[in-house]
């Protein structure tokens, strides 16, 4: 689809002075797990969190235990438990959570569906069993609905989507109190109560996971997808076009096929696919730029209706359609132009019928014609094209309205043409040019109240953090929304999750417009080192042999032959190569991500070391973030198996545990004793958050 919004807003949110047009449509996407990893990795290097049962019935935190039994991010994208044979856990349906923290809080009101992909094994006897697991305001719930498997599926297949939805999320007759606590039986525990808490439950969603009670046979409890949708929308982006026939023809008269189109006409009482070019064709594009049906210029050919269509623009959702437009001419005052739509193999045409309005208006004397219905789905707007297809001994005609309202994929598009009688002249041309399909863009609309409170209205919006927003306004809507001006200086208003308030004099205006827009802030950079001013950022060690540091300053005679930017890069030995079994470490200083929601490394670098075709490199270039004891909290990347022509740019997300806390970078290469090269060179480094 095209979208329209200008770049970098998400959402638009509307209001008429004294009339809220806020709307809230079903299915705005705030979660979409796929547990997509790499490689076998703890849970916490993809965001997620384990807390286990262990055999004496205390509760350890299982996160950051690097694909260690009795379960971890699986390199087949899906996070497990499988406490069987893994002596410390081997306890029959002893639960397990895991979970995952929002990047913003949303009102547990407002959730619509939770859905998670599960393959869990289990047996009659003993079913594996799981709920839906949240937290709203620091307390857990779990679902009062649970789902189980009874037989031993295995890691191999589709997984079984399990959906939570069609409820209020916020209706306590759905969630039973769950209890999480990491510690010594007695102190530890993980506990769901017997029956639902009833109520009302409100504040804020601010973590979502499951918990698990494994079954026999197989014993483990995967989990490969979790999505959660809430109910805020936004209003979608203008309808843009997606299809446009100009029918420019350089040469004579040619047929549709050679535009993409098919033509079906009666000839000799049967329904063809009509291909004649040229002088006395019945159908075709002209030279003139243009399509036509004119069945008295083929003496094969009843003057019956044609259907002229084409599947180019490829199936498209009915419910996204917004109109069809053309440009049309006709000798005859009763010609007929219907939009023809081919959905689930039936083809409908428009009802009613529309014409160009025009006596022997020829073809210099298009008028434009549309079809716009308020919905594309409605029965009461098609009736059915009968005998529309090649062989049919009967011609083309219209049938009854559909029984009901047309649903799925719209597959081809066309008209269906009539040419009328009353001809004018020796003609009976009916024509048309510039086919345009255009498609409304269906999108989420958050939640905007407009209130009205003395001389001042009071905007109120749901915001999320690391978004700005402009108030725009405008008194017609004559001019795309992102054109309007800001409004008394209102902004780049910083976000103040979850809601943000805004209070403005009542315009003097009696008809005023406004719009909320919704952006990413630009990245906040918490650190950052072109390593021009020295090293005082950074601290450098070395427990291998002597013989290679990690040194600043200029590169000469091997290496990069310059620095990425200005005139200082570090190197592992600046001007030479490393030595044999290297293993030396370059570190930052303490960078704060205490308050951070996410953080982002970038850097240069250049690498030459002893690649191995064959497995892990034989000399390791290794990125680590530290924590403020120098103990290691994530690998973020091995580098080595490469060489560098060239600077390299360098950019990746880091994983959720590492923040929260002050951090160091680690910049660690080890070589062995066998072959030296001139190692790896680092520039330009930074840190950012959004």
């Amino acid at each position: 689809m095209i979208k329209t919004t200008p770049p970098g807003i998400a959402r638009t949110l509307t209001f008429l002075t004294g009339i809220s047009m806020a709307a809230s449509i079903h299915g705005a996407e705030i979660l979409n797990e796929d547990f997509n990893s790499a490689s076998n990795s703890a849970f916490a290097d993809i965001g997620w969190f384990a807390y286990f049962t262990k055999n004496d019935s205390s509760v350890v935190d299982w996160s950051n235990e690097p694909a260690v039994s009795p379960g971890w991010a699986h390199a087949g994208d899906y996070i497990f438990f499988a406490p069987g044979g893994t002596s410390d856990f081997d306890v029959v349906n002893g639960p397990a959570v895991m979970f995952t923290s929002l990047e913003s809080p949303h009102d547990i009101s407002t959730i619509a569906s939770i859905e998670v992909g599960e393959r869990m094994d289990g047996t009659p006897e003993d079913p594996a069993l799981a709920r839906i697991l949240i937290e709203v305001d620091n307390q857990w719930y779990a679902s009062d609905f649970s789902f189980e498997s009874t037989a031993n599926v295995g890691p191999t297949g589709d997984y079984n989507p399990v959906t939570l939805d069609g409820i209020d999320f916020a209706d306590g007759s759905n969630w039973r109190l769950a209890t999480l606590a990491v510690g010594e039986a007695g102190t530890g525990g993980i506990t769901v109560a017997a029956s639902p808490i009833g109520g009302t439950l409100s504040g804020n969603l601010q973590a979502v996971g499951v918990y698990s009670e494994p079954g026999g046979g197989g014993d483990h409890s995967r989990f490969g997808s979790y999505i959660v949708n809430d109910n805020n929308a936004g209003p979608p982006p203008p309808p843009a076009p997606i299809y446009v026939e100009e029918f420019t023809n350089e040469g004579g008269d040619t047929n549709f096929e050679a535009f993409g189109w098919t033509s079906l006409l009666t000839e000799f009482d049967t329904i063809v696919s009509y291909a004649q070019t040229g002088v006395g064709s019945a159908a075709g594009v002209s030279s003139g730029d243009y399509a036509f049906f004119a069945p008295k210029q083929d003496a094969d050919v009843a003057n019956a209706p044609a259907l002229i269509t084409t599947s180019e623009p490829g199936p498209i959702s009915i419910e996204t359609l917004h109109s069809i437009a053309w440009e049309a001419s006709a000798d005859n005052t009763d010609d007929e132009f219907r939009v023809a739509i081919q959905v689930g193999g039936v083809w409908y045409a428009s009802n009613p019928a529309l014409n160009d309005g025009q006596i022997d208006s020829g073809a210099a004397g298009m008028t434009p014609l549309s079809f716009e219905p308020a919905s594309f789905s409605n029965a009461s707007n098609w009736l059915t094209i009968d005998n529309a297809t090649v062989g049919a001994t009967a011609p083309i005609s219209l049938g009854s309205a559909p029984a009901g309202n047309l649903s799925g994929a719209v597959t081809a598009f066309g008209l269906y043409l009539a040419a009328g009688t009353d001809d004018e002249a020796d003609g009976d041309h009916v024509r048309f040019d510039n086919f345009t399909i255009t498609t409304q863009e269906i999108v989420d609309t958050p939640t905007l109240k407009i209130e009205s409170d003395g001389t001042d209205l009071v905007f109120r919006w749901d915001s999320e953090d690391g978004k700005l927003y402009n108030l725009r306004s405008a008194t017609t809507l004559s001019d795309p929304t992102s054109e309007w001006p800001i409004y008394d200086g209102h902004g780049d208003i910083v976000a103040t999750s979850p809601t943000n308030t805004l209070r403005v004099a009542q315009p003097a205006n009696p008809t005023r417009f406004f719009v909320i827009e919704e952006f990413d802030a630009p990245p906040v950079t918490v650190f950052s080192d072109d390593l021009e001013s020295g090293s005082s950022n950074w601290s450098t060690s070395s427990i291998g042999n002597s013989g290679t540091d990690w040194q600043l300053g200029t590169p000469t005679e091997v290496g990069p032959s310059s620095a990425n930017s200005g005139s200082n890069c570090f190197g592992t030995n600046i001007s030479g190569d490393y030595g044999s079994n290297a293993d030396v470490s370059l570190r930052s200083t303490l960078i704060d991500l205490s308050s951070a929601r996410g953080a982002t490394l970038s850097f240069s670098y250049y690498l030459e070391g002893d690649p191995n075709p064959d497995g892990a490199p034989f000399d390791t270039a290794t990125l680590n973030i530290l924590d403020s004891n120098d103990d290691v909290l994530a690998v973020v990347e091995v580098l080595g198996n490469e060489t560098t022509s060239d600077w390299t740019s360098y950019s990746k997300a880091l994983p959720a545990n590492v923040l929260g806390q002050p951090v160091k970078i680690e910049f660690r290469f080890v070589s062995d004793g066998i072959m030296n090269a001139p190692g790896w060179y680092l520039d330009d480094v930074a840190v950012s958050v959004p």
